[in-house]
């Protein structure tokens, strides 16, 4: 069985079984038209079809034009870099690598092929990956042979702005596989401290080759040994590079045969990689997981963002996003999501401190648009602008230097290869709407539950206003003590007149992967002047999700605080907090059904017995201690240790009838268990809590 080239041009067409080079299919035209390449083309009718093919490339490279649809996907490897001066873009082109460069005055240099004439082992050439390691340029790219299941990593590179290039030299022995290898390639961030990595897909998983200055070529990242994950599953790996701490390091990403997105960390100094984690595992539901981008910077924080889809619908691909400080392996439980339509192949860069941004196309053959966002250092999304319309696709943006971006654009072939006319820049707009998402699961194998939470209004009068959430850093660890500074609007800015007239609306969607787990959720709202508790959902068997509203009057707000919620939550359960960024439209289109208003009673009917509680427990480092008390009288509320020794008093002095809570701080006191004791009226209540560092 032979492999058919098919070659369209000047309306002559030429097809030629490939491992059969003595028998042309039809077309004996074609053969007299090209056979000047080869001779009269029976023996070498390959080159002759390799090198028409070729001829045609090099006409529409001219004009910024690509014979492929895809001439910039994939988005893991990089086709844009920016040395302070000017941006160098590479493209796949017909089986060709094409490499030009944007000026720092905007004008663009003469189109080269990167891919040289072949006269052996023929093969079509694709997927580049451009980075830089100092001032040099590095490309790398992928060719199968014709007519064979077999591959080779090509690599050449530029010490002078891209005037003049090595010869290709093979980057790695030749991969016999039938999938793409996709190559990846990411420089050091500083040109001090030298270093670059080339990942790729082999026949028994992914590989890591490090980079050798001194002979220019590139050698397995442990002695003998290239092999970094042994995955036959593990696709589309996305390379990165950051520098801290006086350290190089790679980072990689990949997605689990779309299953998960997974990530590692290697380390130069001790040549190790860190043991892979699974990223997406923190998002609740299930989906696909596909084509992750990652980016660094030199002040160490790593950005990776990926494609979850759940189906073909409006707002069932959705790019997520997850960040981390790059001095150790750990990455924050916190998530951030941009909720637009058809998103998809995402690309983002790392730029200044923790801020980064992100370009996106819309998956709508019809429309094809692409566009960007910025992220900012406090963990938000800014609204989202679009960059080109009318066929934009695969948007690759820039490392180092300025945020410029290419693409392929164009909805008939040749595509046009378009790089942006000025920089990717935040602009002053209107913040998209952040939707807090929660979700917990008692252990790695229990379904989640998600707890989403629209910002809060204050209505007053008939007048709506939208109460921010408080801020939340993204190196912020959620655990069970801090949900108190979490599940809460900022209401700094508020006037107090407008707060003792309203109410506060609190918006509430809460989603199982498994409908038992709706069956009897708790919330309570703590910050009030009494506690209130509310089962949202009873026995309600067969429903997977569920949407409230309730409306507290802000006058019952306790003075000095805020109202925040806090789900009953099992202890020991993994956390997650979601900011979904959504246009003003999104909560309606999140919420699949009507909301159920639940009626806040704002009688002060006194409680009828004494009764004490806390909550998170086992906690680290606070804890909220509840109590009533049926009737006003002195209360004193202290906490001991297991030795019977006072270590904090809580509240010594008279209360009013009614529910209270106190806030008991451990951060300077050991682990361990401590008692805590409420003295009210001739009633002595006392119980347990548990310290865990």
């Amino acid at each position: 069985m032979y492999e058919i080239l098919t070659l369209s041009t000047d309306d002559i067409i030429l097809e030629y079984e490939a491992d059969n080079p003595v028998n042309f299919v039809n077309h004996p035209d074609g053969i007299r038209k090209w056979n000047r390449f080869s001779g009269y083309g029976r023996l070498n009718a390959l080159k002759a079809v390799y090198r028409a093919q070729r001829m045609r490339v090099e006409e529409e490279m001219a004009s910024y034009k690509s014979l492929d649809e895809s001439a910039t996907a994939t988005n893991q490897g990089r086709r844009i870099v920016h040395d302070g001066s000017s941006s160098h873009i590479v493209f796949e082109s017909g089986g060709e690598i094409v490499y030009f460069k944007r000026l720092s005055n905007g004008s663009l240099s003469t189109p080269i092929l990167l891919s040289q004439l072949q006269d052996t082992l023929i093969g079509r050439n694709g997927k580049p990956s451009i980075t830089l390691s100092g001032s040099t340029v590095h490309v790398v790219w992928q060719k199968k042979r014709y007519g064979h299941d077999v591959y080779d990593i090509v690599h050449r590179y530029s010490t002078n702005g891209g005037s003049s290039w090595s010869s290709e030299v093979y980057a790695n022995e030749s991969l016999a596989q039938t999938w793409d290898p996709i190559p990846a390639l990411a420089g050091s961030m500083v040109s001090w401290s030298p270093q670059m990595m080339l990942t790729y897909r082999g026949p028994d998983g992914i590989h890591a080759l490090v980079y050798n200055f001194s002979t220019n070529l590139f050698s397995p990242y442990a002695t003998g040994n290239s092999l970094m994950l042994a995955d036959t599953l593990a696709t589309s790996p996305a390379l990165a590079a950051s520098y801290y701490g006086s350290n190089n390091k790679q980072h990689i990403a990949w997605s689990d045969n779309g299953a998960s997105i997974r990530y590692s960390m290697f380390t130069a100094s001790s040549g190790t990689w860190s043991t892979p984690v699974n990223l997406s595992s923190i998002v609740s539901g299930s989906a696909s997981h596909l084509t992750p981008s990652i980016s660094g910077n030199i002040n160490g924080n790593i950005h990776l963002v990926w494609h979850r889809s759940t189906g073909s619908g409006q707002y069932q691909n959705i790019i997520y996003h997850r960040r981390k400080h790059s001095s150790d392996g750990t990455w924050p439980n916190q998530y951030s999501a941009t909720y637009y339509q058809y998103q998809g192949t995402p690309s983002i860069k790392s730029v200044n401190s923790s801020e980064a941004m992100l370009a996106w196309s819309q998956l709508v053959p019809s429309t094809h648009c692409t566009y960007k966002q910025p992220y900012n250092s406090n963990g938000q999304w800014g609204n989202v602008t679009q960059l080109s319309c009318g066929g934009a696709r695969y948007p690759s943006i820039s490392l180092y230097g300025e945020n410029r971006a290419v693409w392929t654009s164009g909805t008939v072939l040749p595509s046009d290869i378009v790089v942006s006319s000025s920089t990717l820049k935040d602009q002053a707009q209107e913040d998209p709407l952040q939707i807090r998402s929660l979700s917990w699961r008692p252990s790695p194998t229990s379904s989640h539950i998600e707890l989403r939470l629209a910002p809060p209004l204050l209505i007053v009068n008939g007048m709506q206003i939208v109460l921010p959430w408080a801020p939340v850093h993204p190196d912020t660890n959620i655990t069970l003590s801090n949900l108190s500074d979490i599940l809460k609007p900022d209401l700094s800015s508020v006037d107090n007149g407008l707060l003792e007239a309203g109410n506060i609306r609190f918006r509430l969607q809460i989603m199982a992967e498994e409908s038992k787990d709706l069956n009897g959720i708790d919330l309570n709202f703590i910050g009030l002047d009494r506690i209130i508790h509310t089962q949202l959902v009873e026995a309600d068997f067969g429903k997977t999700d569920a949407n409230y509203t309730i409306d507290i009057p802000a006058r019952s707000i306790s003075s000095n605080t805020s109202v925040h919620i806090r789900p009953t939550i099992q202890p020991g359960s993994e956390l997650a907090l979601g900011s979904l960024f959504l246009d003003a439209d999104g909560w309606q289109r999140l919420n699949g059904s009507a909301s159920e208003a639940i009626q806040f009673n704002e009688s002060r009917e006194a409680p009828t017995m004494y009764s004490i509680s806390a909550y998170p427990n086992p906690f680290n480092p606070t804890t909220q201690i509840l109590f009533s008390i049926p009737e006003s009288g002195s209360v004193q509320l202290t906490v001991h240790d297991i030795l019977g020794r006072e270590v904090a008093i809580l509240v010594n002095g008279i209360l009013p009838a009614g529910e209270h809570q106190a806030t008991f701080d451990a951060t300077n006191l050991s682990s361990g268990i401590y008692l805590y004791r409420l003295q009210a009226g001739n009633q002595i209540l006392t119980g347990k809590l548990m310290l865990v560092r």
